[in-house]
């Protein structure tokens, strides 16, 4: 999906009045509008380029004060002003006496004749009144998904008869922050200078939750042939979520984030009111209701594991891919400074049309496609092949917020042809940074927090990120050809790759290797220190892999990869298909394989599908308590009836109904045996030497239990890799998984 064009905002008074200037009619009535704001300037960071002059003017004429106006005149009127001031001050000798003498009278001791100026108090009071106003501040939206099962259950046959049962994926909010309303002057210290401010922060709390209609639906029913309907099924079923959604968002931690978010709001509020010095102490929140769900979940310890009551399982009612919901301003700022800056382009540019684009197309011997005409300019204008990459895809037309555009993939952006534009905004940049993080649930504005300015970097203020060191040089060193001058200014970069969405950090590429990376708008920055400069920063094949994802999978998809599916898809696929679990286990179980494969690059949504495809969809005896094993680790089929050596024995289980010991490894928890099955994945997909610190904490625990020998090391950065290695023969088992986690993701 290609950025909008940026929308016709209303006009600032600036804006207006340089029109007026210039010679055009304007209707100077809505000058007068009492609601008129000007709009907010880019960031200094921004705006110290060439565009600092954006109206191409850097002296104005003074429209004021022309011919006619001469030297003897102004010497007139400045003697005649000298002999009324001199006038006025006789008159005032000269009556001040008997004035003061009335004034004696009136009122004993005198008046003065002028107050002196009256000094501003910003008591304690005066700072809760005003922020009082704000009432109750909302500072925080957080989004949670979840599945629901509710209804009527009981044997096999009840259920063929008399059973009704639902599930619900049910998409809530819940709103929190503080009621600034509660405020009292107690709650506020002023020095005596009235410079500094400590203001103690009311508890923050819960002010709403509710679902979203729109995407909470019914996932399945099933009924009795003899049941009744129960109108009042899918109303128990929402009542419900509301509350596993808080639990969710509770756990997740929406309490501290909105007591930060109030933190920073009120210290601006105060800041707004001339406080030199401002302190605000947050009050702990109130705490949030938390009822206990149904179900019994083996992480409270109760079978012999670990033998804590502690609850462990915070992951249970997150499943989902919950995601919190921030607000930003910034690229609503720019989108109205690039208009402008567009507008005034096109009417500087001399001639006020671009060289005719080449007619013959530019073809490539590692692809079969080329690119031709209007995208063949601005290809080779804007960074050519290190910035665009290969052409993916012929020339076509595509339907974009419903009308047809040329359009063309290339494996890093989507390149779309707009004439409706003056150029150079007649070719548009999809925003596949952004698309991506969507593609994989990581919404930047949750997933990457603001950062603070860091020294020696470019701080862009409008989604508050920095970029550093090499990313920098290199944002700095491309952009798109705007102004005609040479060198890249900071908006023909910014127009490139858009803003910052996230600071530089370590993620898993598809190869498996951790690499340093950042986010931006229309590009992810890569660096990879093996190579030599300029190519040891790549620009990520953002456009290949949001194709590729979007399709189905296959055995050739690679293992390393953030998830394809949300963890309520495959919680509802689990309990859609019947299992030996309660729901709520399914979704504690779930949730352990979202919270550990992520953070070491292993897609969880094929690692479920191997759950489900070694135990059965969590039904085999090796799945179930107490052994929770998840995929058949260390199962060899053995059995035998004699007790093995006590060294051994923790890679035995006992089967008390066929009274044999039978080869396989059992773990105390869920989490265990989650922690080992993906640190055996990233054995399998990784060299020796390859894993970072996290991925090797994984393997080094996994192995320890069943080692792995290393000519099997690195032999699966796809699922085909797995084939007749991690089942035998196998020779279609990664066609199995694959079409299992296409199931799921229907």
């Amino acid at each position: 999906m290609s950025d909008p064009p940026p929308p016709r905002r209303r006009e600032s008074i600036m804006q207006r009045r340089l029109r007026k200037f210039q010679g055009e009619d304007v209707d100077d009535s809505l000058d007068d509008e009492e609601d008129y704001d000007e709009d907010e300037p880019l960031s200094p960071a921004l705006s110290a380029g060439r565009f600092r002059d954006t109206y191409g003017m850097s002296e104005i004429p003074y429209p004021y004060g022309g011919r006619g106006m001469g030297c003897s005149v102004g010497l007139f009127y400045a003697l005649l002003g000298g002999l009324m001031v001199f006038a006025a001050v006789v008159l005032f000798q000269s009556v001040s006496g008997n004035i003061g003498s009335f004034l004696a009278q009136i009122a004993p001791g005198g008046l003065p004749l002028m107050a002196s100026p009256t000094p501003t108090v910003r008591s304690s009071a005066v700072v809760v009144q005003q922020v009082q106003q704000l009432n109750r501040l909302e500072t925080t939206s957080y989004a949670v998904q979840t599945v629901i099962e509710a209804g009527v259950q009981g044997n096999p046959f009840e259920d063929l008869l008399f059973g009704d049962r639902m599930l619900l994926i049910a998409h809530g909010v819940v709103v929190a922050g503080v009621d600034l309303s509660t405020l009292n002057v107690e709650d506020v210290a002023v020095s005596d200078g009235g410079a500094t401010v400590t203001l103690q922060a009311p508890p923050v709390q819960v002010f709403s939750i509710f679902l979203d209609n729109n995407k909470t639906r019914v996932y399945d029913r099933q009924q009795g042939w003899l049941a009744s309907p129960n109108k009042d099924l899918e109303t128990m079923a929402r009542q419900r979520a509301e509350t596993e959604i808080l639990r969710a968002a509770c756990e997740g931690g929406v309490m501290q984030r909105a007591t930060d978010d109030a933190r920073r709001t009120m210290e601006q509020l105060l800041q707004l009111l001339d406080f030199e010095h401002v302190e605000v102490v947050p009050a702990p929140s109130r705490p949030a209701p938390t009822p206990q769900p149904s179900g019994v979940s083996d992480e409270v310890g109760w079978d012999g594991g670990r033998g804590t009551s502690r609850r462990k399982n915070s992951e249970g009612s997150r499943a989902g891919g919950r995601k919190a919901l921030t607000h930003t301003r910034g690229f609503r700022r720019m989108a109205r400074w690039l208009a402008i800056i567009g507008e005034l382009l096109a009417l500087v540019i001399s001639g006020g049309e671009y060289a005719r684009s080449q007619d013959s197309p530019l073809c490539f011997t590692e692809v079969t496609d080329c690119i031709s005409g209007r995208l063949r300019d601005f290809w080779e204008q804007s960074g050519g092949l290190a910035v665009f990459g290969f052409p993916s895809t012929p020339q076509h037309e595509a339907w974009i917020e419903g009308r047809p555009y040329q359009a063309q993939w290339f494996q890093r952006n989507r390149l779309e042809l707009h004439p409706e534009h003056a150029p150079p905004y007649d070719v548009l940049l999809s925003r596949l940074g952004d698309d991506r993080l969507n593609q994989q649930q990581r919404p930047w504005p949750a997933t990457f927090p603001r950062s603070e300015p860091q020294a020696g970097c470019l701080y862009i203020a409008e989604t508050g990120h920095n970029i550093c060191g090499r990313f920098l040089e290199t944002w700095q060193a491309t952009g798109l050809e705007m102004d005609g001058q040479a060198g890249t200014s900071g908006a023909e970069s910014l127009a490139l790759y858009g803003f910052p969405l996230s600071e530089a950090y370590p993620e898993v590429l598809s190869d498996g290797r951790s690499y340093p990376v950042q986010w931006f708008e229309r590009a992810r920055f890569e660096h990879h220190p093996d190579n030599a400069p300029p190519y040891d920063v790549l620009l990520g094949l953002l456009a290949d892999e949001l194709r590729q994802e979007g399709g189905p999978l296959t055995a050739d998809s690679p293992l390393f990869s953030p998830p394809r599916a949300t963890a309520a898809q495959v919680a509802a696929y689990i309990i859609h298909q019947g299992t030996a679990y309660t729901p709520y286990d399914v979704q504690v179980i779930v949730g352990h394989y979202w919270r550990i494969a992520p953070a070491v690059g292993v897609d969880p949504l094929l690692a479920m599908a191997q759950v489900i495809h070694e135990t059965d969809n969590l039904k085999s005896w090796w799945s179930q308590r107490p052994r929770r094993n998840p995929a058949g680790l260390g199962v060899t089929g053995a059995e035998q009836p004699d007790p093995p050596p006590p060294d051994v024995q923790h890679e035995w289980a006992w089967d008390e109904t066929a009274q044999v010991w039978k080869k396989g490894l059992s773990f105390a928890t869920w989490e265990d045996g989650a922690r080992a099955h993906i640190g055996r994945l990233l054995a399998y997909g990784l060299r020796p030497g390859e894993a970072n610190a996290v991925q090797q904490s994984l393997i080094d625990e996994s192995l320890a239990l069943r080692p792995l020998p290393d000519d099997l090391r690195g032999v699966a950065r796809t699922l085909r890799g797995l084939n007749g290695r991690w089942a035998y023969p196998g020779t279609t088992y990664a066609d199995l998984i694959a079409t299992l986690a296409n199931k799921i993701r229907e």
